[in-house]
């Protein structure tokens, strides 16, 4: 397989922001594994000359920054690429009023709007500064809502497919201004053409009118995550369309949660790295996401990252990949992605949205999620006290042990609290206040292994990244602990007669998930409660 480009792609705006050390180590580790190209995925997290308030508070990286990585991944054989947002996924920006006057909807830019444009021609310049590739990754995706907002209500409505070939041409101008081919997300087109869904059974769907719309001097990518193979050789034909160089995203599957699921990337990358192979992809990149806070660790994606690099660099023989894995980072391959099984309540370990928090953060009074407690809690502990067990020699690895800290840790708490809420309201119910006191004890403990998970995360994490953005963390998981005490009282008032009831745990519990269904319940204001946060 030949390939241009081998891309590590690492999400630096969803509250986790590598330290400048972090991203050298990793460098490193990309010229070892042979990759040549990293992307920062910054939405505001980098400075614009002009702009005091574009990722205020964000961790932002300075423009010393960027080009102390540009010249440190020159070093090693590492292309810094520009990796940005010039359309949707501003939200964070518009939690400032001075954007209010460019902001289109709740994350999309006013398309058409002089002052959008000026601060677009802004981020270029912070870039062309800094780095010195000739292309540009601008994302432009998941921007569903375009012209449905300010945009409605200033010029009436308009074809989305015609505003968006608008603006693809004022920001092609604009990067071509500063030296860069701009490399666009095609989602948004598939979108609009489908009403709604982005994967196709018909590559037709892209028709010529289409196609004149975009930019004729820009390249455009195909990501897909969960492909089957023949979804992936459908999706390669209809991005063909374009009659443009093809990029294609793939992904270690990072942003469920608190740890990576190698695993799962493995399997899913299996599929679509072959179908790219087969279509003379010439650029790849495998992204790392952190959608809801940036939880887990970049380090602890290194198995799928290194078996993707593997792949686009001709080898497929799996236990050859394991060898090398193991002679490069002393761990072995299948031990490193013990850490999937911390979050293996439901005993699926291809499932990517086999997601902790619904155990994590389900609250034991109201217990919208008690519903996906196992039906065989013996089975459950042992095979949790099996996990743990295999994590204790993984703590002591001099380099990633601390990687393993924060999943045994995790797996502590997933084991005791998994069925706290159901056990919390059968007692209850059953009207033996007597036996409350085994029970209340049992909050205490739970309490005490959710602060061991939260200072094993803290470690993780002030080792890695900047200090912005653990303060979510700080709230969510200390907010866990209050609520802990918060039952524990209450249960304690109950037995002592202060109160007659609890009004929660009189309500039944209603099975709110389907068999066996692909659970995608993996962010916190989903799953810490029914009520507003």
């Amino acid at each position: 397989m030949s390939v241009k480009r081998i891309c590590m792609q690492i999400d630096c705006s969803r509250n986790s922001v590598l330290t400048i050390e972090s991203f050298k180590k990793l460098i490193v580790l990309m010229e070892k594994m042979g990759y040549n190209a990293l992307l920062l995925y910054t939405e505001d997290t980098y400075e614009v000359e002009g702009e005091p308030l574009f990722g205020y508070m964000r961790g932002r990286y300075s423009k010393d920054d960027l080009k102390e990585l540009t010249a440190f991944g020159e070093q090693h054989g590492v292309e810094m690429i520009p990796c940005f947002q010039t359309l949707g996924h501003m939200e964070r920006m518009f939690r400032w009023s001075k954007y209010s006057k460019i902001r289109d909807n709740q994350n999309v830019m006013l398309v058409g709007e002089e002052e959008t444009y000026a601060l677009i021609e802004k981020m270029f310049a912070t870039w062309r500064e800094c780095y010195k590739t000739d292309v540009a990754k601008i994302g432009m995706d998941e921007a569903a809502a375009l012209g449905l907002g300010k945009y409605l209500k200033k010029h009436g409505y308009e074809n989305p497919f015609e505003i968006l070939g608008k603006h693809m041409k004022r920001v092609s101008e604009i990067a071509h201004k500063y030296g860069f081919t701009p490399v666009i997300d095609a989602d948004t087109f598939f979108r609009q053409a489908t009403g709604g869904e982005y994967y196709v059974n018909d590559p037709n769907i892209i028709t010529p009118d289409i196609v004149k719309l975009f930019p004729e001097d820009a390249e455009v990518i195909y990501w897909d995550y969960f492909p089957s193979e023949q979804q992936c050789r459908t999706m390669i034909e209809a991005h063909r369309r374009f009659n443009r160089p093809i990029w294609f995203s793939a992904s270690v599957n990072s942003w469920t949660g608190f740890v990576s699921h190698n695993r799962s990337a493995v399997y899913w990358m299996s599929r679509s790295l072959h179908c790219c192979a087969e279509a003379g992809v010439e650029n790849i990149c495998i992204t790392q996401w952190g959608d809801d806070g940036g939880e887990a660790s970049v380090f602890g994606s290194l198995p799928a990252f290194f078996y993707a690099s593997q792949v686009l660099h001709g080898n497929n023989d799996l236990d050859d990949i394991k060898q090398k894995f193991k002679a490069m980072f002393g761990i072995d391959f299948d031990d490193f992605c013990r850490q999937d099984d911390a979050v293996n309540y439901l005993n699926n370990p291809k499932s990517t949205f086999n997601s902790e928090k619904p155990v994590l953060y389900n609250d034991p009074f109201c217990g919208i999620y008690d519903d996906l407690v196992p039906a065989d809690m013996a089975e459950f502990d042992a095979r949790y006290a099996g996990y743990l067990e295999s994590f204790r020699p993984l703590c002591e690895d001099p380099t990633y042990g601390y990687l393993f800290k924060t999943s045994y840790a995790l797996c502590d708490v997933i084991r005791h609290k998994m069925d706290l809420g159901v056990c919390t309201r059968t007692m209850y119910l059953s009207g033996d206040k007597k036996g409350l006191d085994e029970l209340i004890a049992r909050y205490d403990l739970v309490r005490e292994k959710v602060d061991a998970f939260y200072q094993a995360l803290r470690t993780t994490w002030y080792k890695e990244r900047k200090g912005y953005g653990f303060e979510v963390q700080a709230a969510r998981l200390g907010g866990l602990k209050q609520r802990l005490d918060d039952c524990k009282q209450r249960l304690i008032d109950y037995r002592d007669g202060l109160i007659d009831h609890i009004e929660e745990l009189e309500e039944p519990v209603l099975a709110i998930h389907e068999p066996n269904e692909n659970f995608k319940d993996n962010r916190y204001i989903q799953t810490a409660g029914a009520n507003m946060l």
